[in-house]
Formats: C-alpha cells, structure tokens, sequence
C-alpha cells in the first residue's frame, strides 16, 4: 500500500484551507493490498490487512479524460478512504465487486411514461415507468433537485438520493408531458 500525494495535484498552499497538510494526502491501493465483500444486499466492505470499512462506495475520479482509470473509494459520508489507480489490475473477484460498486453508484433508471404527478406539501410525488420497472418516489424541492443540463433532457434525484433521468420530454407522450410541467 502506497501513502503519498497525488504527482498531479499541487502541494497545499499555507493557509489554503482547513486541516494539516497531511490531511491532503492521497492513500493509493495496490490490486493485493485491499479486499471486497460483497454482502450480496447492495452493501459492499473493504478491508486491508489492519483496517476495515462498512458500506464502502465507488467514484471514478476522471470519468470523462481517464475512464476506467482512478478509482475512488469512499465511506458513506463521503469521507475518502482511498484510490485504486488502475482496477484492471485487481483479482477477477475484486474487480467484479468494484464493477457492482460502480453499476450501484451511476444507477440511473430513464424515465418512459409519467403516470402522475402531484404536489403536496413542499414534495412532487411521482408515479413513473422506467426503462427498470415501474418508480414511485417524491422529490424535494425540484429546483434544487431537477437539473436540466440539456433542453428537453432532466437529471432528477429522489428525497432518498436514488437518480433518474429523462432523455427527452418531447420524445415523452402528451400526458407524461404534461405531467412533467410539475417538475420545472
């Protein structure tokens, strides 16, 4: 197991922001040096020879410049735990619980037909078939948790942090278009 700075990220200026520099140091996991168990609930651990986390979750660092390259392992409260440089590299076992941990975090569900939409005190309840089965959530607040990064195309996160995403409201029928008003 390596404990070093990332080469690519500047040494800390002083004063640049809360905690000792060491506080930024970046811990960098060989294929050997950590382990997976996979709950089989959608639950992952790591453990490495003198320390274990629960609930483990997955992030790739640079998804769009080094896909499949620089894996971030982190607790639930977003604390980072570490990075896997390259997790080609890891046991066939190891590897494929990370790509669980993956499929689990960019879960997103598309959005086919609205059946209903409501709101009701400060929440829009949905009612919606997917491209997984059919949804039913509510979300809070949607102008902080409906984004639209294209026209037409919305990014939407339930009261749970669970995603789903409809590709494009025009291609949607008349009556999940409308319904769709609700969300912005």
């Amino acid at each position: 197991m390596t404990d070093t700075t990332q080469a690519e990220v500047p040494a800390p200026e002083s004063g640049a922001g809360p905690g000792a520099p060491e506080d930024w140091k970046i811990r960098y996991f060989e294929p050997d040096d950590i382990e997976f168990i996979d709950t089989g609930r959608g639950i992952i651990h790591a453990a490495t020879s003198d320390r274990c986390w629960l609930d483990v979750r997955f992030r790739w660092c640079f998804p769009q410049s080094r896909p499949g390259r620089y894996l971030s392992i982190s607790t639930p409260r977003d604390e980072e735990i570490g990075v896997i440089l390259d997790p080609a590299k890891l046991p066939k076992e190891a590897r494929r619980v990370c790509e669980l941990g993956i499929e689990l975090r960019y879960f997103v569900p598309k959005i086919t037909r609205i059946r209903s939409a409501q709101s009701k005190a400060g929440l829009v309840y949905l009612s919606v078939e997917t491209d997984r089965g059919e949804r039913e959530f509510a979300v809070n607040d949607p102008r902080e948790n409906v984004l639209q990064p294209q026209a037409g195309r919305y990014l939407i996160q339930d009261v749970h942090g669970n995603r789903y995403e409809i590709e494009n409201a025009a291609a949607l029928d008349r009556k999940s278009q409308l319904e769709a008003t609700i969300l912005g």
